[in-house]
């Protein structure tokens, strides 16, 4: 960790602040490049502590979402979808980022962040 000092900043805080480089424990294991996966994560954590399914409305119909959900997860679709964002592994995060590119290709949706 390096310092900056407060007299740095203007106005200068009282405080000095600390920097950090943070290296990621799991490199995901996905066919997607990092920028759409990021996309994907942004949309879905960005409400985190709503549940999966109410998310997602926020850009897609119910219909698109429940299709998402059968390709990432099939046959599990009433349980995934009450799921909130944080309840989900690295892997399972990958596949719904992949359900969601794949549709995203074939309807060639625009998604603006």
């Amino acid at each position: 960790m390096s310092t900056v000092r407060g007299k740095q900043f203007v106005p200068p805080p009282k405080v000095d602040a600390g920097v950090l480089h943070m290296v990621p424990r799991i490199e995901p294991d996905t066919q997607l490049d990092m920028l759409e996966l990021e996309q994907f994560c942004r949309i879905v954590f960005n409400t985190r502590r709503k549940q999966l399914h109410t998310t997602l409305l926020s850009v897609l119909s119910a219909g698109h979402i429940r299709e998402m959900l059968e390709i990432a997860f099939p046959g599990r679709y009433e349980h995934v979808k009450t799921l909130r964002p944080q309840q989900f592994s690295v892997q399972e995060l990958c596949k719904l980022a992949e359900a969601f590119s794949s549709l995203k290709h074939k309807y060639q949706w625009q998604i603006k962040m």
